[in-house]
């Protein structure tokens, strides 16, 4: 891992559990195992830390997009691939961190500070989720042409439950094994897919 990296995972982890205000440069750096100037080297404040640990966590999901489906497959085939690597991304930057701060309601807090912190990085974040949400409204039309999903199925609700499952097996996926997980997911992938029909 290089320097910069370090820093960041190091600093990740001290956001999440001490918060923007809590944490301390000092900490950082010990936990880099650096000295304060090294830190200060490559990032000139906190603020500039911070805002280089949540371009890395959004990294992934500004440039979320999943490989051109196969033709063959079905509307409910794209949804859930699209669900799962979208769960695989959050569970992967959870899991990523050290067994100390791999607390998803942490991982939550750290976002809201950053939105809190920092107002320009909103702009990214509702880039991020407007990405995702215009991904799943093609899919939703996509099967309502096909007579996947039923016509006059309230899309925004629909979206709305896969956005509350993702989240609560974002917090699952922490307390209970993978096999639990993925059944899980499974079991509510169905449930979901059986009122849109």
């Amino acid at each position: 891992m290089n320097t910069k990296d370090l820093i960041l995972k190091s600093a990740y982890a001290e956001f999440l559990q001490y918060g923007y205000n809590g944490s301390s440069m000092n900490r950082i750096a010990k936990s880099a195992g650096m000295t304060k100037p090294a830190l200060y080297y490559h990032f000139t404040d906190k603020s500039s830390l911070f805002n280089a640990v949540f371009q890395k966590y959004f990294k992934k999901l500004e440039q979320f997009s999943l490989p051109v489906p196969d033709r063959q497959r079905t509307t409910k085939e794209k949804i859930y691939a699209f669900i799962k690597y979208f769960l695989t991304i959050q569970f992967e930057q959870i899991m990523d961190l050290d067994t100390e701060t791999q607390n998803a309601f942490h991982h939550y807090f750290f976002i809201f500070d950053a939105l809190n912190h920092n107002p320009d990085l909103k702009e990214v974040y509702n880039e991020s989720i407007e990405n995702t949400l215009r991904i799943l409204r093609g899919y939703i039309d996509e099967g309502q042409r096909t007579g996947e999903i039923r016509k006059g199925l309230d899309t925004e609700a629909f979206i709305l439950n896969i956005g509350v499952m993702i989240e609560g097996l974002t917090v699952v996926s922490v307390i209970d094994d993978t096999e639990t997980f993925l059944s899980m997911f499974d079991r509510m992938f169905e449930l979901l897919w059986s009122n849109v029909k």
